[in-house]
């Protein structure tokens, strides 16, 4: 049911209370819509961020946003009449992406760096863990999804084989062993109810591309570790869950690694490390400040662990979401909201 805001029939929004979802799903595209019952048609709107009663990652719809009825949108600037804070939702892989993304190719070995800067952008991290939470919300097969995304968001920094894989138009996969698969899994551990049945699509989710041993793996590892990290299991119980189950070697610690760590996307070399600056980590942000902080593939890195550090402390900070959110598109906001809201990730 629509919900209704004011209290003269100005302003009935086509969504779930607080969720943007339905703000997204317009008749005449994918842009925020307000219905306004006097004309008895749809009137397009722009989300104002943010106004004094909003929460910092949440966006206001404004009263007053119709352009057929020439009433400017709301400034958000202290009390409102009317309208609808809508709260937000972002993956922590993608948080993970975004802030990395700058230090992929000017790496930092230090904590202390800035989160966001006017070159933050997403990344292919982000396009193909939103093809996989696409494929998991639609049943759409991820061998497809995985080529439209690519096309639909080109020069994202996709791998030279996997790029070549998507030109092809083949539906094999190609034997990789970088960390592809376990960039883009996330999604998978937060979606299925027991280990086993997530190891096990994570597995699938992995082989459509990356079918070398040690890619499978990998994928399963950070599945795993945001299946257990999201149903309670201690940190030091997911370390000796993932030595044992998946013959990583985990203890070996950040500050051994940094120093001479370089560039690798291997399966092999990336993941545990990602994994390891999770259970150093103290809080969301810490996490990603973490990963970066290795060097190397830092958008990949960072992505893998956000993934997991977003399982474990239950939420991506407010400040991180609302910059994160301003860099992804409708396309993907709705993906991710739907996703959200249907598996039970909060924000």
């Amino acid at each position: 049911m629509p919900t209704t805001v004011g209290s003269d029939g100005w302003g009935r929004i086509l969504a779930r209370s607080h969720h943007v979802k339905g703000l997204l799903r317009c008749l005449e595209g994918m842009s925020p819509c307000v219905w306004n019952v006097r004309h008895g048609e749809m009137h397009h709107v722009r989300l104002v961020r943010k106004s004094a009663t909003c929460p910092p990652s949440g966006w206001f719809v404004p009263d007053g946003a119709c352009a057929l009825c020439a009433r400017a949108p709301s400034t958000g600037e202290g009390p409102v009449r009317m309208g609808i804070c809508v709260e937000v939702q972002v993956l922590g892989a993608i948080a993970g992406d975004v802030i990395g993304s700058v230090y992929e190719w000017h790496n930092t070995k230090s904590l202390d760096f800035e989160l966001f800067s006017e070159q933050s952008r997403f990344t292919d991290d982000t396009v193909l863990t939103v093809a996989v939470a696409d494929s998991i919300l639609s049943g759409a097969p991820l061998v497809e999804l995985l080529r439209q995304y690519v096309l639909a968001y080109p020069r994202r920094g996709y791998g030279g084989y996997f790029r070549k894989w998507v030109e092809s138009g083949s539906t094999s996969p190609y034997g990789s062993w970088g960390n592809g698969a376990s960039m883009r899994v996330s999604p998978v551990g937060f979606a299925y109810p027991t280990l086993e049945e997530t190891i096990a699509r994570a597995a699938e989710s992995a082989a459509v591309t990356h079918n070398h041993e040690q890619a499978v793996t990998a994928a399963c590892a950070v599945a795993a570790a945001i299946f257990l990290a999201r149903t309670g299991v201690r940190r030091h119980e997911i370390q000796r869950e993932l030595e044992t189950r998946f013959g990583y070697d985990l203890s070996v610690s950040l500050e051994e690694i940094r120093p001479s760590y370089t560039f690798d996307v291997s399966s092999a070399g990336s993941v545990p490390q990602a994994l390891r600056a999770f259970l150093e980590s103290t809080s969301f942000e810490d996490a990603i400040r973490r990963a970066v902080s290795i060097g190397g593939d830092s958008d990949t890195i960072a992505c893998i662990t956000g993934g997991v550090a977003h399982a474990a402390y239950g939420t991506v900070p407010p400040e991180i979401r609302s910059a994160v959110l301003a860099r992804l598109d409708p396309r993907m906001i709705e993906v991710v909201e739907a996703f959200s809201q249907r598996y039970g990730v909060s924000a």
